[in-house]
């Protein structure tokens, strides 16, 4: 009998592992994105969208300036971040960059995408993105800039970008 039972449950997940089944998903869609290189003034005009673009004017001890900000374009959002360090920096760049929406009722943001420790061995990083993305939300860019000068001396510095609906 208990061998019956166990050639019966090999048989049945082996018929089981024949059918697809969908793996872990945001609520059932999916979120691209891909690299891509802005043109300078494509740049300039995605971080001016930021409404805390006064916060790359001079930050602190290690990164002098830094900025994110976000576009849309059609179902896509453009995220450009950008930031310049001291230059006895020897690496800087984005700690993590969350993705975030929410419901134009909601009050609550969600993290749909999280890029984690994009560095450049330099004083100075910038990066472009196209990221696809499900209509009906607004979409925001969280970013957590990143410098190291020595192995005792970092600054992190975290910033949210401008709001877009899609």
């Amino acid at each position: 009998m208990k061998r019956f039972l166990k050639i019966a449950l090999v048989v049945v997940l082996c018929i089981a592992s024949l059918f697809p089944m969908k793996s872990f998903a945001i609520d059932g869609e999916k979120v691209q994105w891909y690299n891509i290189d802005f043109p300078e003034s494509e740049i300039q005009r995605i971080l001016g969208l930021n409404p805390q673009d006064e916060a790359s004017t001079r930050a602190s001890d290690l990164i002098v300036s830094y900025n994110v900000g976000i576009a849309k374009d059609g179902s896509t959002i453009k995220l450009v971040a950008k930031m310049v360090c001291d230059g006895d920096v020897v690496k800087c760049g984005f700690k993590k960059i969350l993705i975030q929406k929410r419901a134009t009722t909601s009050s609550s943001w969600s993290t749909c995408l999280t890029l984690e420790d994009l560095y450049y061995n330099g004083y100075a990083h910038s990066i472009g993105r196209i990221i696809s993305v499900p209509y009906g939300y607004q979409y925001r860019a969280v970013c957590t800039f990143y410098a190291k000068k020595s192995l005792l001396v970092t600054q992190k510095i975290e910033l949210a970008s401008n709001i877009v609906t899609i």
